[in-house]
């Protein structure tokens, strides 16, 4: 049984390989040094930590997965679906391990050839927005998930998160790696799930790194429980005419944070995110970004909407940085928020970053209410008033949507999207 203690005081699990431990222990180190955040960080001054910085947790329990939550979320669509019950894979329900072109690996038995790109993704101290909670991760993550992708795979693989902690106070921290080689594209669905009566604080992490020319659509859902908290970090590394498209869909979780970090470091190299997030209840969900503008000819493409009610709180936070050597780059940045009552509350600060004299950028926000104009043009067609909001608010998510991409994935998510979307509209009339 463990005993419960603050996250800096929780010692990384006893590593399979020597090399592994090293440099797990070294990033807690790390953080202990710096120490986690106070809202007196700018990164942190509308998502205060406080709970998790003084909070006790134990290490989340290893339990089979929960049968109710894998059938909700099993997706016909995926070629590959691997299921991590508190960041360990489960085998025994996962399946296509041994499809062609992708190995599936623990980070201590990923092939040789991954070890620098391995020690890379635990190591790196470059994150524009250095993270006390990216680094936890990295130290206390047990046994991690590595995808190596060397031939293109038709269907999606789909990586599903259930957290199942069965206990308050539990942390788990699911790590994935996600390496594409040079030319190969894969479509990467990442899932988070848990039971409705789940306290674990999630603190996860994925790595991508893309090989020149691949491309990676990397879809991630979040689905939590009102009860579940959750740290999502997304770090992306792009090496020449690499693509990667991010699709997030934040649709739960009492308390979620997502950190989005893309590295263009190669010419030609384009990242898209669009992104998604309701909010209802008292929930709070922060959205954090920074594109890193490194060599020339690179393109960024960012749009993050928010649709919020009862009395949640939402932040946006983007930053792109045009390094010196960025030159004829091309960024474009928007956050559009839609507030669903008086009581909701939206913080967003578009940023850019600009040290090179020739290139492209754009960035804007903004914040308001469904107009009563296109409700009385909608209800004058024979609908009546909470149809006619209704289909408004899935009209403003919708440049966001489209990006799914995918027939049976679009046709999976869209109507848990609308059964949100419903009950908000819901809880703002009642």
């Amino acid at each position: 049984m463990h005993k419960a203690a603050t996250l800096t005081e929780l010692s990384p699990h006893k590593a399979a390989a020597p090399w592994l431990g090293a440099l797990q222990q070294a990033a807690l180190d790390q953080v202990k040094a710096t120490g986690l955040p106070t809202k007196k960080d700018e990164d942190w001054r509308y998502s205060d930590p406080k709970a998790w910085r003084e909070g006790t947790f134990v290490p989340a329990p290893s339990p089979g997965a929960d049968e109710t939550l894998l059938q909700g979320a099993r997706l016909d669509a995926a070629g590959v679906e691997l299921v991590l019950v508190n960041g360990r894979l489960d085998r025994g329900k996962s399946r296509g391990l041994d499809a062609a072109g992708l190995s599936v690996t623990s980070v201590a038995e990923a092939d040789a050839t991954l070890r620098p790109v391995i020690e890379q993704a635990l190591s790196s101290s470059e994150s524009a927005r250095s993270d006390a909670f990216l680094g936890l991760n990295r130290a206390l993550f047990d046994q991690g998930l590595v995808l190596h992708v060397t031939a293109s795979q038709e269907a999606p693989v789909h990586v599903l998160h259930i957290s199942d902690a069965r206990d308050a106070a539990a942390l788990s921290s699911p790590f994935v790696l996600c390496a594409v080689d040079q030319g190969a594209q894969v479509t990467l669905v990442e899932q988070h799930v848990s039971a409705s009566h789940d306290q674990t604080f999630a603190n996860a992490a994925v790595h991508v790194a893309l090989g020149a020319g691949a491309q990676l659509a990397h879809h991630l859902w979040q689905r939590l429980s009102d009860t579940t908290q959750l740290v999502h970090t997304v770090c992306a590394d792009l090496d020449a005419a690499a693509q990667y498209s991010l699709v997030a869909l934040h649709l739960g979780a009492g308390y979620a944070r997502s950190f989005v970090e893309a590295r263009l470091g190669g010419e030609q190299a384009e990242v898209q995110y669009h992104g998604l997030l309701l909010g209802h209840g008292q929930s709070h969900q922060d959205v954090h970004s920074a594109f890193d503008h490194r060599v020339p000819h690179c393109t960024s493409r960012q749009m993050v909407k928010s649709i919020l009610g009862g009395k949640s709180h939402g932040v946006f936070n983007g930053k792109v940085i045009f390094r010196e050597h960025a030159q004829k780059s091309d960024t474009a940045q928007a956050n559009h928020n839609l507030l669903l009552s008086r009581d909701a509350e939206i913080d967003t600060k578009p940023e850019l970053e600009i040290y090179a004299d020739d290139v492209k950028a754009s960035h804007g926000a903004t914040v308001g209410q469904l107009d009563d104009e296109p409700v009385f043009y909608l209800r004058s067609r024979g609908l009546d008033e909470p149809t006619a909001r209704r289909l408004l608010t899935i009209a403003f998510a919708q440049d966001v949507l489209e990006h799914i991409g995918d027939e049976a994935l679009d046709a999976f998510i869209h109507p848990l999207i609308d059964a949100r979307l419903a009950a908000m509209l819901d809880e703002v009339t009642a």
